[in-house]
């Protein structure tokens, strides 16, 4: 194959944001760039490529075989603007008027996503130029048939009558770009050098030759795929997952509607905007609550569940009731007793006992043991005279 120079024009613009090439058009359009690329050093080392953006007509990569340096511009190129087909070309031409290599057949490729506006004229000017200047072209257009009869024209401007050394490749929308360039004139050198019969895309997704180096294609390989595994796990303990796991255990220990009240004011609650005093007292708040509930489960998991043995199980339940009201009104008589509160909140440390916060949170817990006793001794009534 003879040796080659080669610009690729790529398409920035605001176009390549859409998303009918998987993933973006701008994301297939650089694995396709990655593809040429391989192909052109492929056919022969000697060849040279460069880099060239539509929207601004700036060279982002010189003439070069180097991969590193295509491919640490590649992926960093910006979205933004409009396509200037015409500014880009010119530029691109000038570019390659000025290669080291003066036997090599120079070559435009060109990736056009977005619509083409340009003025007729100039648009016939330019394909004589070329024709004039030999230089070969190749225009990739794709997700855009708007404008596929005015570049049909172009290239039969450019090669004539018996040149065949431009083309124009049209990839429809949904379509793999890499792969449909694979069989292209494009990839396909006219002596059938490039890529080899059975390569595809994907070999080059990583920029490795995986003939050069094929551990190290390996490697990238397992590596991606290790971190798509991890990627899933992530997914898959998601906050969703995590808040039905939540959900399971508080069904299972029959928390009563105080507990889960207080648990949803917690959450919904920006605790680190609270000061020291206020969420001490909130934390005494939910203790309490807390222990509330813990002895609620333990009166129901001390009471025997057996058919069998129903007289056992009607003093077992009395005994057990009998003993956890002990508990509670001995913990009621401590949460009514100011004092003892007040010296249990002196001993920590940092802790205000004369802060307006401390103050409104025991009169809240005392107002709430009160309500509690009251509730508890109506209910020992009705339970005493349903038994009557």
């Amino acid at each position: 194959m003879p040796l080659e120079s080669t610009i690729i024009c790529i398409d920035n613009s605001d176009f390549m944001r859409d998303g009918d090439f998987i993933p973006t058009r701008m994301q297939a359009q650089q694995d396709a760039v990655s593809l040429i690329f391989h192909a052109k050093t492929r056919s022969n080392p000697e060849n040279n490529v460069g880099l060239l953006t539509l929207s601004d007509g700036r060279v982002v990569t010189q003439l070069t075989s180097d991969v590193g340096k295509v491919f640490s511009k590649l992926h960093l190129l910006p979205i933004e603007g409009k396509l200037d087909f015409c500014k880009g070309i010119k530029v691109a031409n000038l570019a390659l008027k000025h290669r080291q290599g003066k036997n090599h057949r120079p070559r435009i490729v060109v990736f056009v996503g977005s619509p083409l506006e340009v003025d007729t004229n100039e648009f016939t000017k330019l394909a004589k130029r070329l024709k004039k200047e030999k230089i070969s072209i190749d225009i990739v257009v794709f997700g855009e048939e708007s404008s596929r009869e005015k570049f049909e024209e172009f290239i039969t401007v450019i090669n004539g009558k018996e040149n065949t050394n431009s083309h124009l490749i049209c990839v429809p929308s949904g379509a793999n770009l890499p792969d449909t360039l694979i069989n292209t004139p494009i990839i396909q050198s006219e002596d059938g050098s490039g890529l080899p019969n059975g390569y595809s895309a994907s070999s080059f997704a990583f920029g490795i030759n995986p003939e050069d180096d094929p551990e190290l294609a390996m490697a990238l390989r397992i590596s991606m795929e290790e971190q798509r595994r991890v990627q899933e796990a992530e997914i898959g303990r998601g906050p969703g997952n995590e808040g039905s796991q939540q959900n399971v255990p508080q069904s299972n220990t029959g928390t009563s509607s105080t507990s889960s009240n207080v648990g949803t004011s917690g959450n919904d609650m920006d605790v680190t905007r609270l000061t020291e005093d206020e969420q001490i007292a909130l934390a005494i708040q939910m203790s309490m609550t807390q222990a509330e509930n813990t002895n609620d489960v333990e009166m129901k998991e001390d009471v025997p569940s057996s058919s069998n043995a129903s007289n056992i199980n009607q003093q077992t339940s009395k005994t057990t009731e009998e003993t956890q009201q002990q508990h509670t009104d001995t913990f009621a008589a401590s949460l009514n007793d100011p004092q003892f509160l007040q010296d249990v909140l002196r001993d920590l440390p940092g802790v205000d006992i004369n802060s307006e916060a401390v103050r409104a949170a025991l009169e809240q817990v005392q107002q709430q043991q009160k309500d509690t006793d009251d509730t508890d001794k109506s209910n020992a009534t009705k339970k005493k005279k349903d038994e009557k």
